[in-house]
């Protein structure tokens, strides 16, 4: 898939499109997507498109979703965000030790950026997946929001 092809199907993607070219757009992305462009499906959207962006990574299977895990992170921002909860559940799905650092990189992102509803965001999902905070590196930036 060439990124003028992604890119005109991400613009489909949108809630302000058709449900029929939303659908056209999903299914088209499930079947071609190549690993390279999963973390364009959040990355390079908005929240117009995140909610059907989900659908699509959990539709491509967990072994391809790797490559989106920063950004399923990513909306743990704030978790009335399209996509966000839905983001907890494909999170799940992964073993706690694959996961423990994308979230250390996330807390020293949201930490940078004073971001302490992200902070949150994501102390309620390590808490959610039973993640023992001191097997993280950037521990700390929880104790200190609490």
């Amino acid at each position: 898939m060439n990124y003028k092809i992604l890119k005109i199907c991400l613009d489909d993607l949108s809630w302000s499109k058709s449900e029929d070219v939303q659908s056209k757009a999903i299914k088209h992305l499930i079947d071609n997507i190549t690993d390279e462009f999963i973390p364009s499906l959040i990355k390079d959207t908005g929240k117009d498109c995140w909610d059907n962006a989900i659908e699509i990574i959990k539709n491509i299977g967990i072994t391809r979703t790797e490559f989106a895990i920063p950004w399923l992170i990513f909306l743990l921002k704030d978790l009335t965000w399209p996509g966000s909860l839905e983001s907890i559940n494909i999170l799940k799905e992964y073993n706690n030790e694959k996961l423990i650092p994308f979230f250390d990189r996330a807390l020293e992102q949201a930490d940078l950026e004073g971001d302490t509803m992200w902070i949150s965001g994501i102390e309620f999902v390590i808490s959610q997946l039973n993640i023992d905070i001191n097997k993280l590196i950037n521990s700390e930036i929880l104790r200190r929001a609490d």
